[in-house]
């Protein structure tokens, strides 16, 4: 009775400890793979997030030019004859530009009537004029609503990560301009980020969403997945997507890598349902995480997929110290059921069973000793030897906190570990530390056990094991955490600032006039406003090279900043040779003195112009206003005032202030 009885406590102390580790093990495993999931989402924002202020920057100073609104007005009220001159005299305005950042990050760089209908595509000059509003949602959007729209969409020819911008000119809509980058460019700056922890990406696009759109004979540049016939990757033997820079090659490893994870059943399932998901798999003894990341389009549906797989040594390493924590388990349970029924075993049998577990425990993995109850080594495993730097010889029969706790010696309440085994628990440490022979400290996780005899305590069990390997992991995980965030507020301020004169850019003037806007309308103070425009610009730049117009640029700011004396003084790049000065606090007349002080500037620095219709040299024209902002006026309003009266001034034959309509 007494034997049936043993046996029924062994096997569910078996169970149990199996269902227990086996849930530590699940629980560790999900956590690491949330973290890893977290980490990877933060940084495909964070890649996408700087590319849409790239391009914002990029619509900002290039796009929103006076001459290039107006010849993109002229295309579209034009005649079909006279529109195709004025799309070709488009396409090779801008042509250098598109084919020097194509080879970069800029995958399209599209044009679109009002309608819908497209004006010019870059990547694809030839085709143009067809509908685009049943396959392209984001042009319909900024089209109808007059906002940006940002996302990822599929189209026509090629997809992309859309940055749509919409155009207006002096207050008609004429249309909206398309930015779009290319995964192999998010896959750069991915790579780079995620480069400690070895991961690699996979794009796969639902053909669902894609294949419906593409003009005809355009699906051979995409092929199936590996993965699941329902998606489809860029061909890598398409010709076509060399003028973009080519595509991403997938090793042969990956290749390998999908073959492996294509034998699960529940794929398919978890990836027509387009959430994000994740797997661990197993391929040549290394196991990999393997974090779908769903990719949404513009009308927040499903669209594509960004695969990444991740080498896992950290899982690997933690399921083996499952297995062997289960091991161990269950032979200190057998041990212990053979202690129960086996008191009658002879000497020998009991000298067996010992050399077994010697063996045993020195090929564990684990450092494991045992103590007497004083706290004095009785036996100290091969492991425990190496990782101490201690033999058995030297260690056996010294009290084990003396010799390799850290912080136990001297300490008036004793060994907090000593104390629980004493109160007959078991104690369990994430995180302590021990001392090497070297006395150096390092850190280990532990499991200390009491072992009783006829229900009194007579030593303890401790297994443990370093986990430097482990903290400097993910203390590698915070600091690249830490350096992407650094990273990222490193290109949101070069975001806000032109490159070229080290000024505020448009995007930056869009925010500080709100603020200084606000702040005028409670304090009801007057504002007041400097668009100021380089007289005859292009012909200097036609004469003098693109390089002198720059250096001219550059001494036009300086003049402007060596006007404006106040610390509250905001001046910005409005686009091309239009600069535009805020200035708080201040009435009409000061506005006016502060442009005749940039004009005298200007003056002294006697910049050759030789083919200036005005003078030989360069000259400034300046729109003046300053209002006190009401509830019957606008920002915009306000900067419409400055606008007419700088065109005024222009008209009246440059070289000139006009401060009144």
């Amino acid at each position: 009775m007494k034997t049936i009885h043993a046996i029924v406590i062994f096997l569910v102390a078996v169970v149990l400890s199996a269902v227990l580790i086996g849930q530590r093990y699940k629980q560790l495993m999900n956590d690491h793979l949330m973290m890893r999931e977290s980490s990877q989402k933060v940084a495909l924002t964070t890649v996408t997030n700087t590319l849409r202020l790239v391009s914002r920057s990029l619509a900002d100073e290039v796009l929103q030019k006076e001459d290039l609104l107006k010849l993109v007005h002229d295309i579209v009220y034009s005649g079909k004859e006279q529109r195709n001159e004025l799309r070709g005299e488009l396409y090779r305005c801008l042509y250098q530009m598109y084919a020097r950042i194509s080879q970069h990050s800029i995958r399209q760089f599209h044009f679109h009537f009002p309608d819908g209908r497209s004006m010019l595509r870059f990547h694809a000059p030839d085709k143009a004029d067809d509908n685009l509003r049943p396959y392209r949602p984001s042009v319909v959007i900024a089209n109808r609503q007059h906002i940006e729209v940002h996302g990822y969409e599929s189209g026509r020819i090629v997809h992309g990560f859309r940055h749509v911008y919409p155009l207006n000119y002096h207050g008609i809509d004429i249309g909206s301009v398309e930015i779009s980058n290319s995964f192999q460019q998010i896959n750069k700056e991915l790579s780079a980020i995620t480069k400690p922890t070895k991961t690699e990406l996979l794009f796969l696009m639902d053909k669902s969403d894609l294949w419906y759109k593409l003009s005809e004979g355009l699906d051979k540049l995409y092929t199936p997945s590996s993965l699941n016939p329902d998606y489809v990757i860029e061909n890598q033997d398409a010709s076509a997507y060399d003028h973009f820079g080519g595509t991403i090659q997938t090793s042969p490893f990956l290749e390998q890598l999908q073959l492996q994870l294509k034998k699960r059943s529940d794929l398919k399932t978890r990836m027509a349902e387009g959430n994000d998901f994740s797997f661990v798999v197993r391929y040549s003894s290394q196991l990999y995480s393997v974090i779908f990341h769903s990719i949404r389009n513009v009308s927040g549906q499903h669209a594509a997929y960004v695969v990444a797989f991740t080498p896992e040594p950290y899982l690997r390493s933690l399921l083996l110290n499952s297995i062997i924590q289960f091991g161990v388990a269950l032979i200190l349970f057998v041990v212990i059921f053979h202690y129960r029924i086996g008191l009658t075993l002879s000497r020998k049998k009991q000298e067996q069973t010992k050399d077994f577990l010697m063996t045993l425990s020195d090929n564990m993995g684990q450092g494991m000793y045992a103590t007497d109850k004083e706290g004095k080594l009785t036996y100290i495993n091969r492991e425990a030897e190496k990782v101490l730097g201690l033999t058995s010889e030297e260690s056996l029969n010294k009290c084990a906190h003396d010799l390799f706790h850290v912080d136990d010696s001297g300490h008036e309440q004793g060994c907090f570990i000593l104390n629980a085994i004493i109160e007959g628990a078991t104690c369990q440490q994430e995180m302590a530390f021990f001392r090497n022979r070297l006395n150096k400290e390092f850190p280990v996780e532990l499991t200390c056990t009491p072992i009783f005899t006829e229900e009194k305590i007579v030593g303890t069990i401790t297994l443990f094991h370093d986990i430097t390997q482990r903290l400097k992991h993910q203390q590698e995980l915070v600091e690249a955490k830490t350096q992407l965030e650094e990273a990222n507020q490193h290109l949101s301020e070069l975001a806000r600032v032109d490159a070229l004169t080290g000024i505020a850019n448009r995007r930056e003037f869009d925010q500080t006039l709100s603020s200084l806007w606000k702040s005028s309308y409670r304090k009801k103070e007057r504002l007041g406003i400097l668009m100021i425009d380089i007289d005859h610009f292009k012909f200097y730049n036609d004469q003098y090279g693109h390089q002198k117009g720059d250096n001219c640029l550059q001494q036009v700011v300086q003049a402007i900043c060596q006007s404006c004396l106040r610390p509250e003084d905001f001046i910005a790049r409005y686009g091309g040779e239009e600069f535009i000065v805020l200035l708080p606090q201040t009435a009409h007349d000061d506005a006016v003195h502060v442009a005749k002080r940039i004009q005298q500037k200007i003056a002294e620095k006697a910049i050759a112009h030789q083919k200036s219709p005005t003078k030989p040299v360069i000259t400034l024209s300046i729109g003046v206003c300053s209002m006190i902002p009401h509830d019957l006026s606008s920002e915009q309003q306000f900067i419409d005032c400055a606008d007419r009266r700088l065109y005024v001034a222009k008209n009246n034959g440059r070289n000139q202030i006009c401060d009144q309509d």
